[in-house]
């Protein structure tokens, strides 16, 4: 769990989840003394989708007043394990986005995954 002070990083891909997950991490950052900042990973896998995904991350993370983080997948290429490729590079962001901002790196939390109205940003 989060104490006074700490500094947490949510890993935002745009879906209603993670957007919720940051909306009510912000809400309670005030009570719990602790600062929140969004990463968002663009893999560049789905076109435009992929686009609107990080543009989604950026506008929820403004709208509630967090600095966001964004990393880009590089040469991922086709063949075997393209998720697994993925998934390293994705991790390796996240590992240096937390670094760089003092964020201990641990276990995720776990949130219902409920979506406020106005924050979606996937299409309905």
């Amino acid at each position: 769990m989060v104490v006074p002070g700490d500094r947490v990083l949510v890993g935002v891909s745009g879906g209603p989840d993670s957007v919720a997950l940051l909306a009510a991490l912000v809400e309670l950052s005030r009570a719990r003394e602790i600062e929140v900042c969004a990463a968002h990973f663009n893999h560049h896998l789905r076109g435009a989708a992929s686009l609107r995904d990080q543009q989604c991350a950026q506008v929820v993370a403004t709208a509630l007043g967090v600095r966001c983080i964004v990393g880009d997948a590089v040469a991922l290429g086709s063949g075997s394990n393209l998720e697994a490729r993925a998934r390293e590079q994705r991790y390796a962001f996240l590992n240096r986005a937390a670094g760089a901002g003092g964020v201990d790196v641990g276990n995720p939390v776990a949130w219902p995954p409920s979506t406020p109205a106005d924050a979606r940003c996937s299409p309905t």
